[in-house]
């Protein structure tokens, strides 16, 4: 979708994604995402559950993570131009497993945008928020953005998994 905000006359264009949950799968994930890019002028920022991590140290528990799929993950990324947004908050945000023994936590959810959508909001943060949730496996994100001087939360998102996915957008003050 295009933004077209009242605070600030450049547009830019928000998409919310879901990478596939089966591994076999992944590549048409990165498929889609490519096509999804385009080399349009525009400030981009993505959003939503990738189903993979890009790095070793966003998994915690269980089997290692193939080498070779976090590996197309970021080469989906780079060839898209884009950069990991960061985040405050919890730092995993998928978890599954009640025993220590068995218990796996992974970063899945993150936003992404390009370098022109970087410099039009150079503090915007990403926010995981509730603990016991994530335990639920439900997840809070929260998108706050600096407008005219003030914290606005653009994107509020609470779900468990896709088919459940709900979106509130909204410009009201938060403090993130």
């Amino acid at each position: 979708m295009i933004v077209d905000g009242k605070e600030i006359d450049v547009k830019w264009r928000f998409t919310r994604f879901y990478g596939s949950p089966y591994a076999q799968d992944r590549d048409d994930s990165w498929a889609v995402l490519k096509n999804l890019y385009n080399e349009e002028d525009i400030p981009w920022f993505i959003h939503g559950d990738f189903n993979e991590i890009m790095y070793s140290f966003e998994k915690k528990g269980g089997l290692p993570r193939d080498e070779r799929r976090m590996e197309k993950f970021l080469n989906a990324i780079e060839e898209c131009q884009l950069n990991d947004v960061g985040f405050t908050g919890n730092w995993f945000t998928w978890e599954r497993g009640n025993l220590p023994e068995t218990n796996i936590q992974e970063r899945l959810d993150r936003g992404l945008a390009n370098e022109k959508w970087l410099l039009m909001f150079p503090e915007a943060k990403i926010q995981h928020l509730s603990q016991e949730g994530r335990k639920k496996g439900r997840r809070e994100i929260a998108l706050g953005l600096k407008l005219g001087g003030h914290w606005r939360i653009l994107l509020w998102m609470k779900y468990k998994n896709y088919r459940e996915w709900q979106q509130r957008i909204s410009c009201k003050s938060c403090n993130l």
